[in-house]
């Protein structure tokens, strides 16, 4: 009964790793193939959300996020292959909302979501895995800025930002 409730509330906590049973986030590698996942995937809804963006300078914004986002998936898929795995690109389409505003909360949302992910995940690994650390504790450190430009433009898009 108790290793029932805990697979549970294991699954329940690694939720967003979508449609993949089959992955043992037991092993280095397998954590940094779902952080390469979680990257791409965000980075390729954020790319699309700036085709769709109004003015050309939040077009920008965006695609210098989406960029940097998969500059860090692509140096974490050479790591992942330096350690003999193997990354697979994402698996699910990405979110899309009816207005501008309404993609910017979903970007800011899965980001916030990626930033928990990397947290935990270094919690998980503190002990055993300084090399893995320092890689999420790094990419971590970028998010940051990817967050509050993301705010940011959440702020802009708001139709109600600008009436009081």
């Amino acid at each position: 009964m108790a290793r029932k409730f805990l697979s549970t509330l294991r699954n329940a906590l690694l939720a967003e790793i979508e449609n993949d049973a089959d992955l043992d986030m037991t092993a280095s590698v397998d954590l940094l193939v779902a952080v390469h996942q979680r990257l791409a995937k965000l980075a390729a809804q954020i790319r699309s959300h700036a085709g769709n963006a109004p003015y050309s300078q939040i077009a920008a914004e965006l695609h210098r996020i989406a960029t940097e986002k998969q500059s860090d998936a692509d140096e974490l898929k050479k790591r992942v292959i330096n350690y003999g795995g193997r990354t697979r690109a994402p698996t699910t389409s990405s979110a899309s909302g009816k207005n501008h505003w309404e993609r910017m909360v979903l970007d800011l949302g899965d980001q916030k979501s990626l930033e928990d992910f990397l947290q935990q995940q270094q919690a998980r690994f503190a002990a055993a895995e300084p090399e893995i650390i320092q890689i999420l504790t790094g990419l971590e450190a970028r998010q940051v800025s990817h967050r509050k430009a993301l705010a940011k433009l959440v702020a802009i898009a708001d139709p109600q930002a600008t009436q009081t």
